[in-house]
């Protein structure tokens, strides 16, 4: 299922290599001043929101990638070779993760991909990197059919289809909330997560009075909130990024 064209390894050789990656930025962290690393760089692809409404993630992962980099390679790199990433701005847009791909897969000296930020980008981009052999590590993607995409598909991300039905416990059973009301970010991955959730709440007893979509850009929320309070909940359980 490689792209023989850019001669990648198959996918459980990228994924022992991302595991080794991690394992050698552990060991090489304990070792004495190394000499710097020279050759080519080791190249990940990230598609990530730097501009846009998401651009806040974006900003963090790029702090955190370059003091992870920092420390690798400051300890000789990889083997001896620098570690380095290539990030692309998506602004989290389906259309934008779709044209990252297409270049990351045309470029044969990135040997991961990480990202999108959001499901619905990442999920819109799976299918040119199953395609061609490249793995997808969205380690921020908990959709619950985003690892469904392929073998070449990854998230460590707990799935939405777990982490509902907690919300259901800590909204039904801790707080007592026996009428609830669901406000959701009115995407793909904020309607299965409320789905999970009105699911998860009815099975515990209660009764999820209202549902409400918003779209991601949505400020005023004035309309939304008198036909939640007419609906008389307990409380308010809101299904959005913070």
């Amino acid at each position: 299922m490689s792209n023989t064209s850019n001669q990648r390894p198959s996918w459980a050789t990228h994924f022992t290599a991302l595991l080794l990656l991690a394992a050698s930025a552990i060991t090489l962290a304990t070792t004495a001043v190394a000499a710097p690393p020279s050759g080519d760089p080791i190249l990940i692809g990230v598609s990530g929101p730097l501009t846009g409404q998401n651009a806040q993630y974006g900003a963090q992962w790029k702090a955190g990638f370059d003091l992870a980099l920092d420390e690798i390679n400051s300890h000789n790199g990889i083997n001896g070779r620098p570690l380095n990433y290539v990030f692309e701005d998506s602004q989290s847009d389906p259309r934008q993760s779709i044209t990252i791909a297409q270049k990351f897969v045309n470029d044969p000296r990135i040997l991961i991909e990480l990202g999108d930020f959001s499901s619905p980008a990442s999920m819109a981009a799976s299918p040119i990197y199953q395609h061609a052999g490249l793995v997808q590590l969205g380690f921020t993607n908990s959709h619950p059919d985003f690892t469904k995409g392929g073998d070449y598909i990854w998230s460590p991300s707990v799935s939405q289809a777990d982490a509902q039905p907690l919300l259901a416990d800590l909204a039904v059973k801790t707080l007592g909330l026996k009428r609830v009301a669901v406000l959701y970010l009115n995407t793909d991955w904020g309607r299965t997560s409320k789905d999970v959730f009105v699911k998860a709440a009815n099975e515990r007893g209660a009764q999820v009075v209202a549902a409400e979509g918003y779209q991601p850009t949505e400020k005023d929320f004035r309309a939304t909130l008198v036909r939640v309070s007419a609906a008389n909940p307990d409380g308010i359980v809101l299904i959005s990024y913070y």
